[in-house]
């Protein structure tokens, strides 16, 4: 499949600049992570994934799941999702995840997904006094991260940090891990305390941010078994 019709695809769904989905086919994709359908040349529906893994066993953390608006109400995202199930259980991988957009979760359930992945939010409002700041790598932000990860949590590192880190930038601040879009004033991602949060806001220039952390309050992943019947907890990062 010409990567022109994949990035035709995801434009219209989507709506993302050019810029994005350019820097998603230039860091993240591969073809041997990514399924679709066309017609007439074309591509009509499409996903990717990611690898990424639970105590020991491969994931699959399932992205942008696409259907042209034309083709739409045929059940063709449904079969595209059935037939990557077979091909990555073949492939020895250990269940699916994902990050449903709104009002999606009965659809996956409807395909077999269970809900696993919470977080809860917190608000916080910028301090006087800036936290110290160390800006991290994605490897390094990787690294640091398991050890404020609950002990339930997906292994997300690799690609998936390249890839966020196109738009996001990682920091660590004591007892506290962040990834934010500062410019934007977004929070993606907090690990640790959060009675550091205004301070790091303050360095980060954010006023006030609603901040997605660890908790149990929020549905906000799904988890489908392939080969694998433990259910796997915390997806922190999302590329939604």
């Amino acid at each position: 499949m010409n990567t022109d019709s994949l990035k035709a695809l995801w434009k219209t769904v989507f709506g993302d600049t050019n810029a994005f989905i350019d820097s998603f086919f230039r860091i993240a994709y591969s073809p041997d992570r990514c399924r679709y359908m066309e017609e007439n040349g074309e591509a009509i529906c499409a996903l990717y994934w990611f690898d990424c893994s639970y105590e020991g066993g491969k994931l699959a953390y399932i992205y942008a799941v696409a259907t042209h608006p034309e083709h739409r109400k045929k059940g063709l995202a449904s079969q595209l999702l059935r037939q990557t199930h077979d091909h990555l259980q073949q492939l020895g991988y250990a269940g699916t995840v994902l990050k449903p957009a709104k009002g999606l979760f009965p659809f996956y359930e409807r395909l077999g997904y269970v809900t696993s992945g919470f977080i809860r939010r917190f608000h916080a409002d910028t301090a006087t006094a800036p936290a110290r700041l160390t800006e991290l790598s994605p490897e390094a932000y990787g690294r640091h991260r398991r050890n404020f990860l609950p002990r339930n949590a997906v292994i997300q590192e690799g690609l998936t940090l390249d890839f966020l880190h196109s738009y996001a930038s990682f920091y660590a601040a004591g007892d506290a891990l962040i990834s934010a879009i500062p410019q934007d004033g977004v929070v993606l991602e907090y690990l640790g305390n959060p009675l550091s949060a205004p301070g790091i806001l303050a360095a980060l220039g954010i006023s006030d941010a609603e901040i997605p952390t660890v908790g149990c309050e929020i549905p906000f992943t799904m988890f489908y078994p392939l080969n694998c019947t433990k259910t796997p907890g915390y997806l922190g990062i999302t590329l939604e």
